[in-house]
């Protein structure tokens, strides 16, 4: 079995957008070290530029409100996800299979939502490696 959220485009029912609360009240990550990028090596820079670019757009486009709903629509997106693996869950622990059934839960990569002043993936930080 498998599951598409969170990923973008970030869709998820409405009922998950309430159940994380307001944009406005999203907490966002706080600003980057001075030097951050100083020991990135070239390689590093070349493989990953769009997750940098995506982050300036973003806040050119609409500022910090517009990061606040992309990171809104993320966590909107995991919950509707968390909700439904729990939902497999509990089928399983009810069906006839529960003692003799392991689970394994794993994801491709994770998603920057502004730290290191990227949106999206691939990059070598540990966030989304």
């Amino acid at each position: 079995m498998g599951f598409f959220r969170p990923h973008v485009p970030l869709y998820a029912p409405p009922k998950w957008f309430d159940v994380i609360g307001k944009p406005e009240d999203i907490l966002l990550p706080t600003g980057m070290k001075d030097g951050d990028f100083d020991d990135l090596p070239e390689a590093a820079r070349l493989i990953s530029p769009g997750v940098f670019e995506s982050y300036q757009k973003l806040l050119q486009y609409g500022g910090v409100e517009k990061l606040r709903e992309f990171v809104h629509a993320y966590l909107a997106c995991v919950a509707f996800v968390d909700h439904q693996i729990g939902r497999v869950l509990t089928a399983l622990e009810q069906s006839p299979y529960a003692t003799n059934t392991l689970v394994v839960l794993w994801s491709d990569h994770g998603y920057h939502l502004g730290e290191k002043e990227a949106i999206g993936k691939t990059t070598l930080w540990q966030r989304s490696s």
